[in-house]
């Protein structure tokens, strides 16, 4: 199936992001069914991750966890800049659309 996921955050200052990147995961139950981590050449926000191919072969509950980590301001390298995580029903063999609602953690 392919899964396109949109992530939204909200901030209230402005921030400089050198050296994103995103990693993704997908459980189901506990158990890890997928995961990939993409560079980040321009991070704008809301921020889409197109038709990505995951292996899922049975429709269920699926939690969807997203990290944006980089280096804010050149003070710190390999943060967690923000994360979000939702539940969304995945169904093998057609389009699934996520949208995830991120906070920032960084400093």
């Amino acid at each position: 199936m392919n899964i396109t996921m949109t992530l939204y955050t909200h901030t209230l200052t402005y921030i400089s992001l050198l050296g994103q990147s995103v990693t993704y995961r997908i459980y189901q139950g506990d158990g890890l069914v997928f995961e990939q981590t993409d560079l980040i050449d321009k991070l704008e926000f809301p921020y889409v991750i197109q038709n990505t191919a995951v292996s899922i072969n049975i429709a269920d509950i699926y939690r969807i966890e997203a990290t944006i980590s980089g280096t804010i301001n050149d003070i710190s390298a390999g943060v967690t800049l923000f994360q979000g995580i939702i539940t969304s029903r995945l169904t093998p063999a057609k389009p699934n659309n996520v949208s995830i609602s991120m906070i920032f953690t960084g400093i």
